[in-house]
């Protein structure tokens, strides 16, 4: 009750019209469940550009799959794609964090262990996956539009295509939190291997796993944008639903978990909104468009 009251003591001296960055997840937070942005936000972005608030779209998810749920404004704001291993600003490139594709053998074939679980190796060109079925098939497609099915997945496919291995993703289609996080944890912490202490384990949704370099993170990738375009935690607006979010969630003053968001955001945030399918991130974009244009 306490931590309500203080909450809402908070929200009342909130000065909106300090935000000068606005970041948030795609999945779980600005889509809604259909995998869709509103027609709302898109009218809003309009708004905020007039008003020189920047935005970023930060997501676990490939370019292209960021790209095909934003189109008209990909080349206006800045893009945090595979949980922060690729940075695109305005339609240019602005930082790659790849991983060598030797380094990830051993936990391709700990992967391939792992009942009803699918393995993607994320590169910057496009995603290898093995044959699924139709329905898995069109899932992975999702969120990695740009795709390439191979019929054995080894690292040495992604060095075949002279790509760039950004990340290696795991799906699981009952959890990615039982089945899949606690395999990878237990595995590290019995390995004497100083290489195992080079790689970050990130739950990112219900059914996703993500393994990239260790310093490798939406939050990192948020900083670094943060200094190029001048503005400081204390002017950046940040909302985020899943554990991927949680570093750049503490990196902004206004830090917002969704309803629909796990416990662990909850209590990483600041503040909540609604649902993703409530208009959560759209509610709070209109506060701060509010505060400006009675600035």
């Amino acid at each position: 009750m306490l931590c309500n009251i203080i909450n809402d003591l908070t929200r009342k001296n909130m000065d909106f019209s300090k935000v000068k960055l606005i970041v948030s997840d795609l999945d779980g937070t600005l889509l809604n469940s259909k995998h869709e942005v509103s027609k709302l936000f898109l009218e809003q972005f309009k708004i905020l550009e007039k008003f020189k608030v920047a935005f970023v779209a930060a997501s676990g998810r490939q370019y292209e799959g960021i790209a095909s749920k934003l189109p008209g404004i990909i080349n206006r704001i800045s893009i945090v794609a595979e949980n922060g291993a690729y940075t695109q600003h305005k339609g240019e490139d602005f930082s790659t964090e790849g991983i060598p594709a030797y380094k990830a053998d051993d936990i391709v074939e700990i992967a391939k262990k792992i009942p009803n679980s699918c393995l993607i190796l994320c590169g910057k060109k496009s995603a290898y996956f093995e044959k699924t079925s139709p329905t898995l098939d069109k899932k992975l497609r999702e969120y990695h539009p740009s795709s390439t099915i191979v019929n054995t997945l080894t690292t040495k496919v992604v060095e075949h295509y002279e790509d760039t291995l950004l990340k290696i993703a795991l799906y699981h289609p009952e959890s990615s939190e039982k089945y899949l996080y606690p395999v990878f944890k237990k595995h590290f912490e019995e390995q004497t291997n100083t290489n195992y202490k080079n790689w970050l384990l990130k739950v990112s949704g219900e059914n996703w796993l993500d393994i990239a370099n260790v310093s490798t993170n939406k939050g990192v990738a948020i900083n670094r944008l943060q200094k190029k375009l001048g503005i400081s935690p204390s002017e950046t607006m940040v909302f985020g639903d899943f554990k991927n979010d949680l570093e750049m969630l503490k990196d902004a003053s206004f830090s917002y978990a969704m309803q629909n968001a796990h416990p662990e955001v909850k209590q990483t945030a600041k503040f909540e909104t609604d649902s993703n399918d409530a208009f959560g991130v759209e509610k709070i974009i209109a506060k701060v468009i509010d505060a400006y244009q009675n600035k």
